[in-house]
C-alpha cells in the first residue's frame, strides 16, 4: 500500500469525503444486541444469558473477548470500540484500493466513490457491534491472500469471531471459484481455491477450539444457533416467501447497476447471490447476513478486478452516485424497512447534548418498529400456551420485577406486533380469591411476527405498586381492540403466584 501512504491533504481529503458519502448517506445505530455482546465481554467464562435462546451470542467470542482482555467495564467504551472498527474496515478498504488499482483510478477518475456505494461499507455503520470485526477480519484474509500463514491466523480469528458467517462467506467463495474454473479452465482459480481450503480448514479448527474450551470451561451453554433456528425456522421461511426480491435487490443495492454491466466477468458473482438469497431463507435479519456473507466474493470478482474498474465510464460512476444518493436505503429485517437512522441519531445527539443519553437505556429495535403494517387483522384462533421456569415471582414493592416466559403460537393465525389489531404480551393481578386489582397490565411487544407453531422468548415488566401481600399473576395475551385471549379460552393464561415484599 506504499501508494495509498504517499497521498496529498486534497486526496486525504478525497478519502474524507468517500467515507462521509457512506456514513452521511445511512446514519449510525447499533444491533439491537449490543448490549448482550458487551455482556459477553464482561463475563467471559460464564454466559451472562438466562434464555439459551440468546446463548447463540457467546459464540461470537473474539470481539468481546479483545474488549474483556483491557479491563474497560464501559457499555459506551463498547460501543466507541464496536465503531472504531467498523471504521477501520472501511479505511482499510479504502487504501488497499487506492494502492491496487492506483491513484487515477482510484481518485482522478472518482472511481472510489462507485466502490463504497455498495452496501457491505454501510452494514457495519448501520449495526455498529459484531459485524464490523467479522468484515475486518474477512478484509485482512482477502488483501494478504498471498501471505499464506498471515492468512491462517485472520482465519482463525474469524473462526472464533463468527464461524458461521466466515465458513459459509469462503465456502460461496470456493464454489464460485470451482464453477469458474469448470466453465473456463482458468487456473488461476484452481490456484486461489487451494488457497480457500486452508482458510476454512483454520476457521473449522477456531470453531472446534472454541467448542473444546467452552466445554471444559463449563461456561454453562444450553443453545446455540442451531436451537435458535428450530425455534424460529417456520418464520423465516414465511417471511423469505414474502420479501425474497426485496433482498435480493439489497444484497447489491446501487452495485446492480455496476454488476449488470460486467455480467461476462461477474457472472460467478451473480451465481454466489444466487446461493446466498436461498440461505436467507433461514435467518431473519436477511439483508445484514446476506451482504456480509457476500463480501469474499464480491471482493474477488469485483473489487480485485484491475479491467472492469479501469473501463468504468464516468457517466456510470455520476449514475451510481445519483441512484445511491437518491434511492432511500432499504433493507430487510424480517420486513422490508425503507429508511435512513439520522432522525433516530438525531435524537441520539439531542439527549448527548442534554447529558441524559444512558446507553443502556436507548431502544436500539426503535428504527424498526415505526413502520405501520396493515396486515393485522382481527383473528379467528385464540391459542397460545404460556410457560416459564419460575414457580413463585418475589418482587419488592415499587421495584420493577421481571418475569421471563416463553410464549407459543397454537393458533392457526399468525400474530403481528404492529397495526391497529397488533397482538401484544400482558397481564392481570389477583388476589388469591379472584378479586381483580389490575386488569390491564404493562405490555409488551412481539419482536416480530409470530407464525403458527413458532415460540419466542419475552419479558413481562410486572407493576408492583400494590400493598404487600400474596397475590396471583395471570399472564395473557391481547389483541388490540379485539379480544383478551383469556376471554375465548381460560386455558391460555399461565398462572403464577406473585409475592409482593
Amino acid at each position: 500500500m506504499r501508494e495509498a501512504a504517499k497521498l496529498s491533504l486534497k486526496e486525504l481529503f478525497f478519502i474524507f469525503a468517500a467515507i462521509m458519502l457512506v456514513v452521511g448517506n445511512s446514519g449510525i445505530w447499533a444491533m439491537p444486541n449490543i448490549v448482550m455482546q458487551f455482556m459477553v465481554s464482561q463475563s467471559l467464562f460464564k454466559v451472562p444469558f438466562d434464555d439459551p435462546n440468546a446463548h447463540y451470542l457467546f459464540f461470537n467470542y473474539f470481539q468481546p473477548f479483545l474488549y474483556g482482555l483491557t479491563g474497560a467495564k464501559s457499555l459506551t467504551g463498547y460501543f466507541v470500540y464496536s465503531f472504531c472498527i467498523a471504521a477501520l474496515f472501511l479505511l482499510l478498504f479504502i487504501f488497499w484500493f487506492i494502492s491496487y488499482h492506483g491513484k487515477k483510478v482510484s481518485i482522478e477518475q472518482n472511481k472510489l466513490f462507485a466502490a463504497v456505494t455498495f452496501p457491505i461499507f454501510m452494514i457495519p455503520f448501520y449495526w455498529v457491534g459484531m459485524d464490523g470485526m467479522t468484515l475486518l477480519l474477512s478484509l485482512l484474509i482477502l488483501i494478504n491472500r498471498d501471505k499464506i500463514f498471515v492468512v491462517l491466523i485472520f482465519a482463525f480469528m474469524l473462526g472464533m469471531q463468527h464461524f458461521e458467517q466466515g465458513f459459509i462467506a469462503f465456502s460461496t467463495l470456493l464454489a464460485t471459484l470451482l464453477t469458474h474454473y469448470l466453465f473456463s479452465r482458468d487456473k488461476t482459480s484452481l490456484f486461489f481455491m487451494k488457497k480457500v481450503f486452508f482458510i476454512l480448514a483454520s476457521i473449522a479448527a477456531a470453531k472446534v477450539l472454541l467448542m473444546l474450551f467452552f466445554y471444559f470451561a463449563n461456561v454453562g451453554l444450553s443453545g446455540d444457533r442451531g436451537s435458535y433456528l428450530k425455534t424460529n425456522l417456520y418464520l423465516y421461511f414465511e417471511m423469505f416467501q414474502k420479501w425474497w426480491f426485496v433482498t435480493l435487490w439489497t444484497l447489491f443495492a446501487t452495485g446492480w447497476l455496476f454488476i449488470a454491466q460486467n455480467l461476462k466477468t461477474a457472472w460467478p458473482l451473480i451465481f454466489a447471490a444466487s446461493i446466498i438469497l436461498i440461505l436467507t431463507a433461514i435467518v431473519g435479519d436477511q439483508t445484514r447476513v446476506g451482504v456480509i456473507v457476500l463480501f469474499p466474493s464480491l471482493f474477488y470478482w469485483i473489487f480485485m478486478n484491475r479491467e472492469i474498474w479501469q473501463k468504468l465510464t464516468q457517466k456510470m460512476v455520476i449514475l451510481m452516485l445519483s441512484f445511491y444518493l437518491l434511492v432511500p436505503i432499504v433493507v430487510v429485517w424480517g420486513e422490508p424497512h425503507i429508511q435512513s437512522l439520522w432522525k433516530y441519531d438525531k435524537q441520539i445527539a439531542k439527549e448527548i447534548y442534554d447529558d441524559n443519553l444512558k446507553l443502556e437505556e436507548v431502544d436500539w429495535l426503535a428504527p424498526f418498529k415505526d413502520k405501520t403494517v396493515a396486515i393485522s387483522k382481527p383473528l379467528t384462533d385464540f391459542k397460545v400456551k404460556i410457560s416459564t421456569e419460575v414457580t413463585e415471582l418475589i418482587c419488592s414493592k415499587q421495584i420493577e420485577c421481571i418475569l421471563n416466559v416463553n410464549v407459543k403460537n397454537n393458533s392457526s393465525n399468525s400474530w403481528y406486533s404492529k397495526g391497529k389489531n397488533s397482538v401484544n404480551l400482558s397481564y392481570h393481578i389477583t388476589t388469591q380469591d379472584a378479586k381483580i386489582i389490575l386488569l390491564d397490565g404493562t405490555r409488551t411487544s412481539l419482536p416480530h411476527e409470530i407464525a403458527s407453531g413458532v415460540s419466542a422468548e419475552l419479558q413481562i415488566n410486572v407493576n408492583t405498586n400494590f400493598d404487600t401481600g400474596n397475590y396471583i399473576l395471570e399472564v395473557d395475551m391481547v389483541q388490540e381492540g379485539v379480544a383478551w385471549f383469556s376471554q375465548k379460552d381460560k386455558q391460555n393464561l399461565l398462572r403464577v403466584p406473585l409475592e409482593i415484599k
